[in-house]
């Protein structure tokens, strides 16, 4: 394996941009005698992250040929055919390795969210892999749950709770700080939580509302105050909804595809997980 001062040196060319230096000391690590299948996976990483794309093949391809029942060589591979545009052979490693690991959860959110990325993949065969992947969800978390007795909401605006990782510039905090300025106060009460660690202007904004909770208030907050819907907003693959979301169980809707089935609710529309 190699030192992990060696990598520290890739990574620190690869950041300030000496590409050259970087594969230089790179083929030297590979050329070395012994490299072994831990080491191409992190030099492989390092160049797909960077866009060296036929070199991280070159390094995923020797990590499988030395470790060939390790599922994260092949699951690289897939990634770096869907970053290719050959979905069509993303979907068939994915498949191939559900087969051999149908219960690996990050195979699994994997193969998912490829689907996204391939414009030959049908809205139907997204939603229906949605769909499975949610009842598999469900299994793993015990069966689907009563949802919890609400009082009415009639005399009252609807409480609204929004949660992400992502509450920074991205994507998803530069859409979700005007959703929340557009809401009507007299018709919403809003809160928001984000354990993000990234702060910007974007992430200082939003904590600049009255709502805005952090771990672990998040959970004694929502339910206390009966929140009617927690919307987790996440266009990334980090999971963003609190770990204890389901003790008690609150009707949250997940990040992503988690929103077409939950332990408490059955599935809604796809677009439910969308900001109203």
């Amino acid at each position: 394996m190699a030192s992990i001062s060696k990598l520290a040196k890739l990574e620190a060319y690869a950041q300030t941009g000496r590409f050259p230096e970087m594969l230089a000391a790179c083929q030297q690590i590979l050329a070395t005698d012994g490299v072994d299948a831990i080491t191409l996976l992190d030099i492989g990483v390092l160049l797909f992250n960077f866009g060296f794309f036929s070199k991280a093949g070159e390094c995923y391809t020797r990590a499988r040929n030395l470790a060939p029942d390790d599922p994260r060589p092949l699951a690289n591979l897939a990634n770096l055919a869907r970053e290719a545009g050959d979905h069509a052979e993303s979907r068939r490693i994915y498949a191939a390795l559900q087969e051999r690991l149908p219960d690996h959860p990050v195979l699994r959110r994997n193969a998912l969210v490829s689907l996204e990325y391939d414009p030959q993949a049908p809205d139907v065969d997204r939603l229906s892999q949605a769909r499975a992947w949610g009842d598999w969800a469900i299994a793993r978390a015990g069966g689907p749950r009563p949802r919890p007795p609400f009082r009415s909401t009639d005399k009252r605006p609807l409480r609204l709770g929004y949660v992400s990782a992502d509450l920074c510039q991205h994507t998803v905090g530069l859409f979700l700080k005007d959703v929340l300025q557009a809401h009507d106060p007299e018709l919403v009460t809003v809160f928001t939580y984000g354990a993000g660690t990234v702060h910007d202007w974007v992430t200082e904004t939003i904590r600049a509302r009255p709502d805005f909770a952090m771990s672990p208030m998040l959970m004694t907050l929502l339910w206390s105050n009966k929140s009617a819907r927690t919307r987790s907003i996440s266009w990334s693959t980090s999971p963003a909804t609190p770990p204890d979301r389901a003790s008690p169980p609150l009707p949250i809707v997940p990040p992503q595809y988690r929103s077409v089935g939950s332990a408490t609710s059955p599935p809604p529309d796809c677009r439910s997980w969308m900001p109203s």
